[in-house]
């Protein structure tokens, strides 16, 4: 408690008690790794963090979905594609990203059909690495263009 002192106008003098405000903790906030972790695997976008030789870092829920439903496995910490040529294609350009710092776009057979990729080198704790980021199915979900149509007043016609 703090006792102030303050003056009337009439010249007496008052005493205010002030009980000072004590600050609540805060809520105990998450470790920093598994809120990212939390974060990158609910996107829809699936995305890898690959070093210069093939080793995988990390991949996002949609990646590991993605990927392993296209057969791709983990094979000594290196995400191993089913396809001889895809594999080639990602062993040319990992080098060139984690190395030479250039981003590149790659063809890989995936679902059926050829989906592209994009490799975007990174900065991992003084490490490049490359960010595998792969295409999506559609274009957007329903919640991105719920939004986008309601950002730009468009009717449910437009």
């Amino acid at each position: 408690m703090l006792d102030l002192k303050t003056a009337t106008p009439f010249g007496e003098r008052r005493v205010t008690t002030v009980t000072p405000l004590r600050a609540t903790p805060p809520a105990r906030a998450p470790s920093a790794a598994p809120l990212a972790q939390a974060v990158l695997d609910s996107l829809p976008q699936a995305m890898a963090v690959l070093d210069a030789t093939g080793n995988l870092t990390y991949w996002n829920g949609a990646a590991r979905k993605r990927l392993g439903a296209a057969g791709w496995q983990i094979v000594d910490q290196r995400l191993h594609a089913p396809c001889a040529m895809d594999r080639d294609t990602l062993a040319r350009a990992l080098p060139n990203v984690c190395t030479r710092g250039r981003r590149q776009l790659l063809s890989l057979a995936l679902d059926g059909r050829v989906a592209h990729a994009a490799l975007t080198p990174i900065d991992v704790q003084g490490q490049w690495h490359a960010l595998l980021l792969l295409d999506r199915k559609t274009l957007c979900g329903g919640i991105e263009l719920q939004l986008f149509a309601s950002s730009h007043s468009l009717t449910p016609a437009e």
